[in-house]
């Protein structure tokens, strides 16, 4: 949703359309990181970018968090040291005869970005009362409802039989069945059950294109018979598991016995 955000703001010249820079906070668990995290907190502020998005937060060392919470209360970052950039690397100096060095981090009206599962008050627990004050907006998702899973499912069966028209010239058709198979199947895993579902769909019709070349009709049917799934080729059904990773099998039963051993 951030992503397609900053693509539009782009096309209305509200900011410079590239995708938003990303600082995964879980890469500086301690303060042996602090190197690094300016290194990387230096470029992404440098980057052509107007947004910065920082995930993980509660993985990052504490430390460092406050010079992030110093970026968002005050737009500046103050350093305990003085760095100079050798070879677009940032080094710590102690010399005065330095040149030009960088003493503190500006935001340079960039817009900060945390995103986390964890709820509002573990952010204020970890960065402070003044760092949630300084926020702008403070967005929270949901889980989808069933309509909006209902047009998920919807389009992504549109853009299944448009692929299998294209790719595998076949003309596929959907009965009510094969829908509701989808839909109880996918349930316990939400929104990416249904894209796993139809994804896998695709793959085991792309693979029974590929095995099955005495197959020669143009018309598939996708239904489901005593709660299994079947594709319907002529006067053939066949199951859609026969080509869901049934290839894989005999090795990953080969890796496991070999990982008992262990």
């Amino acid at each position: 949703a951030l992503n397609l955000l900053v693509e539009e703001l782009g096309k209305r010249n509200v900011l410079r359309a590239v995708a938003p820079t990303v600082m995964n906070l879980s890469l500086y668990p301690s303060a042996a990181e602090e190197q690094l995290f300016l290194q990387d907190l230096y470029s992404a502020l440098q980057s052509k970018s107007d947004v910065i998005v920082f995930e993980n937060f509660e993985n990052c060392h504490v430390s460092l968090l406050i010079r992030l919470s110093d970026l968002v209360t005050e737009g500046v970052c103050r350093l305990s040291d003085r760095y100079v950039m050798q070879k677009g690397q940032l080094v710590s100096v102690s010399t005065s005869f330095a040149g030009e060095t960088v003493g503190s981090f500006e935001a340079k009206g960039k817009y900060l970005i945390f995103v986390s599962s964890k709820p509002l008050d573990k952010l204020a627990d970890v960065m402070g009362a003044p760092f949630i004050n300084a926020l702008g907006d403070i967005c929270e998702t949901k889980k989808l409802d069933e309509e909006a899973m209902k047009q998920v499912a919807e389009k992504k069966e549109e853009t299944l039989l448009e692929k299998c028209r294209k790719t595998l010239n076949y003309t596929v058709t959907v009965d009510e069945s094969f829908r509701d198979y989808l839909g109880q199947s996918s349930r316990n895993r939400g929104l990416q059950g249904i894209l796993d579902a139809y994804d896998d769909t695709l793959k085991a019709l792309a693979e029974m294109k590929l095995e099955r070349d005495d197959i020669t009709v143009k018309e598939i049917g996708l239904t489901c018979e005593n709660g299994v799934p079947v594709i319907k080729a002529g006067e053939e059904n066949i199951e859609l598991s026969t080509f869901v990773g049934g290839s894989y099998n005999g090795e990953l039963e080969s890796v496991e016995a070999e990982l008992d051993k262990i």
